[in-house]
Formats: C-alpha cells, structure tokens, sequence
C-alpha cells in the first residue's frame, strides 16, 4: 500500500510540476471595443496543454469574461470573450488556470479601447540614433492616417489617442519592438470630425502630436 502510495504522488508531482512549465505567450486578437464580444486565440509554448481538460480563462478588470475555452492543440487555446458597455479603457492582463490551479500569466495581454483599428510594421532595419515620433500623414486625414517613429533600442510600446478634453480614445500595447524605424497605420474610420491627440509612450521615451479627422 505504502508503495502504491508513494509511487501515484511521484506520478502527481510529476504531472503536476509538468504543467508548470507552459506559459502563455500571445492573444490574438489583442484589443477590444467595449459592448462587444471576441472570439479569442491564445498561444503558449510547452505541450501541457493535452494533459488538462479544464482550463478557466481570466482577464483583470471589471466588465471581461471568458468562456467557451477549448483546446485546439498542444499550443493553442480558444475561447470566446465578452467586453460589458461599462468596461473601462486600458490595457488587461490574462491569467490561464488549469484544473490544478496552476496559473499562466501574460501581462497587458489585451486592450479595451473604444478605437481599436492599428496596425505596425517595421520600415527599416538600421538603427537609429535616437527615438522620434513622426508627424501623422495624411493630416487632415478620412479615415486612414500613417505615423512613423523609431526607437535606438528594443522597448514596450504603447499607442495613445486622447481627445481634447484629455479622455483616452485608444490606449493600445504594441507590444516588445526591436530597434529599428516603424510605421503605424491607424484606422479613424469610427472617430466622429476633430481634432485629436496621438502619441506613443515607452519606458524611456513619449511623445505626442495633435492630429485631425475630417468627415
């Protein structure tokens, strides 16, 4: 019996400790608008994922729920995610919990934004200098607008969109940027006429820029 024992809690820790192993490593997609609901793809690394079957997706935040979680593959969860009209602006973070309570965490996993439409790409491959936030182009602009700016180093970057009371409009991770020049296509299509502040912020460099939409 002892043997027995002792050998099936070897197999549990094991099996346990095998869990502890997968991280999440994307969400997709990565913003929201409030009042509206999201199928959701997330990613991790580790092949766990076939050994549980129950897995609880949680979001901070008030006004985010999950459910309907399923697993695609060894890497690949679904879930479907519903953002309430009353979820504040921001970024969220994301938590998966296994059947033994295990918990993968990714930070700022998710973005609720009344504006969510961006998109980034990197121009260059030459390091600059120093860091820069271009000038949007076009500007006035309906509804497509383009904004270049470089970072010397890799950063977290985040994208902001204030109105002129100071109110956030967007509020968008960008996510880790290697060194290099990018440009951000930003998508105004569900802003009314205005004028508008953009800008980026990182650890070790903001800058913002006034911007106008024309209907």
């Amino acid at each position: 019996m002892i043997r027995n024992f002792v050998s099936a809690l070897i197999i549990f820790c094991l099996y346990h400790t095998s869990l502890q192993s997968q991280i999440v490593t994307g969400v997709d997609p990565n913003c929201g608008i409030p009042g509206n609901s999201y199928g959701l793809t997330i990613t991790g690394s580790g092949t766990e994922w076939t050994l549980s079957s129950y897995y609880v997706v949680v979001f901070s935040g008030e006004g985010l729920s999950a459910f309907n979680v399923q697993i695609v593959n060894d890497s690949v969860l679904t879930a479907d995610l519903n953002i309430s009209p009353s979820a504040a602006l921001g970024l969220r973070d994301m938590d998966v919990l296994d059947q033994f309570n295990n918990s993968y965490f990714l930070q700022n996993a998710f973005t609720v934004a009344t504006i969510c439409n961006v998109n980034v790409n990197q121009t260059n491959g030459t390091t600059p200098n120093d860091f820069s936030l271009g000038n949007n182009f076009p500007n006035p602009f309906n509804p497509i607008t383009r904004i270049n700016f470089s970072l010397p180093v890799s950063q977290d970057v985040t994208f902001y969109v204030f109105d002129l009371k100071g109110s956030i409009i967007a509020e968008i991770n960008l996510g880790k940027k290697s060194a290099g020049q990018f440009e951000i296509i930003y998508d105004a299509s569900k802003l009314p006429s205005g004028t508008y502040f953009y800008g980026i912020r990182t650890n070790k460099f903001s800058q913002f820029k006034k911007m106008v939409v024309i209907k």
